[in-house]
């Protein structure tokens, strides 16, 4: 259960326990208290006006008759006559305030009168509504205990924790993953995620940085012995012919390596994609323009089957350029005299397949595995940077596909890739 719908469930649970504890409360104990305290005042009420009546009876005098009666009594007293005038009224605001009162018609010396006995009601001393404000302020301070608790148990502690697994990590103490029982924990692990990805990006980027400086160091130091030794020595034109196209051969592979690097950290900086709706028939005029020629002469046969011409694909046209240039590029460096290099295209029921086959010499299962990692290479002289097939991966998932290796039945190696339609 999420955190938003517990602690809504929370809140109502507190809310209706509350109501009802407030009104059993009420119910069973603060109105019968109220009924019995009403009538006991209204017993009292009624007590004072049969004395007061008595008192108007006894004298012939009304003003005696109450001044005798307030003696002992402090109520307010309303007589009005038969007439309606009134007699007597020593409280102006008896009709909104003395909520508690007593009438009677009584006949004194002949003559009737309407006598009001009022008593103010005074919720101070009905003990019943003391007790239940008192029960109520205990009520709500026991819900804020709880929530307190609650809140503590269920929100504090937790964040409190992963506040200490960010800090020890600043220090360089990794998180531990925990077993997930609600959001918290589900952050934690996440946090556990990000610290892995960060961890091994640090590892990707000191093998890159290590990988960079070995290299780079080869070419530049058969660069600078050759050179070396252009300038220190005398040697004939031949000699010298050879060193520089040495010279030149290294420079132009340190210039594929740089390039390798600078693509790699572009295709990994920009995850942004033009997309244009590209004919299968266009896409395979790209490759045939791109490749064929140059194969031709290499020896190797270069054949492209797309069945439907007509279809199209929403791509990125140099990015996909690039994934085949990279893919060919791979095979033909395992390709002798004779080699052959087969494109097909299959139509799933969302995405395109895109298969490039050779009959090189394949590629061992464990290599495999590795072999879209960045850096990973199985040429054992580093003469490549081990990135293109790195840089395929990265732009194949940005089009929302997947991208694999394995060898196939002509002994070389098949790449497939699919792109979403």
């Amino acid at each position: 259960m999420k955190i938003k719908k517990i602690s809504v469930f929370f809140v109502m649970i507190i809310i209706v326990l509350n109501i009802l504890l407030v009104c059993s409360y009420f119910k069973y104990y603060v109105y019968p208290q109220i009924k019995h305290e009403t009538t006991q005042v209204q017993s009292k009420i009624n007590r004072n006006l049969l004395e007061l009546i008595k008192n108007l009876e006894k004298f012939n005098n009304i003003d005696d008759a109450i001044k005798d009666y307030q003696i002992n009594h402090k109520s307010s007293i309303y007589i009005e006559n038969a007439d309606g005038n009134v007699i007597y009224n020593n409280s102006d605001i008896w009709d909104s305030k003395l909520n508690y009162y007593m009438s009677k018609i009584v006949n004194i010396n002949g003559t009737p009168y309407l006598i009001k006995l009022f008593e103010q009601k005074n919720w101070d001393n009905l003990s019943s509504i003391n007790n239940f404000i008192l029960f109520e302020i205990i009520v709500v301070l026991c819900i804020i205990f709880i929530m307190y608790e609650a809140t503590h148990t269920k929100f504090i502690k937790p964040l409190d924790k992963i506040q200490t697994s960010i800090k020890n990590y600043k220090f360089g103490i990794k998180p531990k993953r925990i077993q997930v029982h609600n959001e918290f924990d589900l952050i934690q692990n996440n946090f556990v995620d990000l610290v892995d990805s960060l961890e091994e990006e640090k590892n990707n980027q000191r093998r890159i940085i290590t990988s960079i400086s070995h290299d780079i160091k080869t070419p530049v130091t058969s660069i600078l012995g050759y050179s070396d030794r252009l300038i220190q020595a005398n040697i004939d034109d031949k000699t010298k012919e050879k060193y520089i196209n040495i010279i030149y051969q290294k420079a132009l592979s340190l210039k594929e390596i740089t390039d390798d690097f600078e693509e790699y950290l572009y295709e990994n900086n920009n995850d942004s994609l033009k997309l244009e709706k590209t004919k299968l028939s266009d896409l395979k005029k790209y490759l045939l323009v791109d490749y064929k020629v140059d194969l031709k002469d290499k020896n190797i046969d270069f054949k492209i089957d797309f069945k439907d011409l007509k279809k199209e694909i929403n791509i990125d046209l140099n990015k996909i350029k690039r994934v085949f240039s990279n893919i060919i590029s791979n095979s033909v460096r395992y390709l002798n005299k004779g080699g052959i290099i087969k494109i097909s295209c299959e139509d799933l029921l969302d995405f395109y397949k895109f298969i490039i086959s050779d009959n090189g010499v394949g590629c061992k299962e464990e290599d495999i595995k590795k072999i879209f990692e960045p850096l990973y290479t199985t040429d054992k002289s580093r003469k490549i940077s081990g990135l293109g097939l790195s840089i395929c991966k990265e732009i194949i998932t940005m089009h929302q596909g997947n991208i694999r290796a394995y060898n196939n039945e002509i002994g070389g190696l098949t790449i497939e890739f699919t792109i979403k339609k």
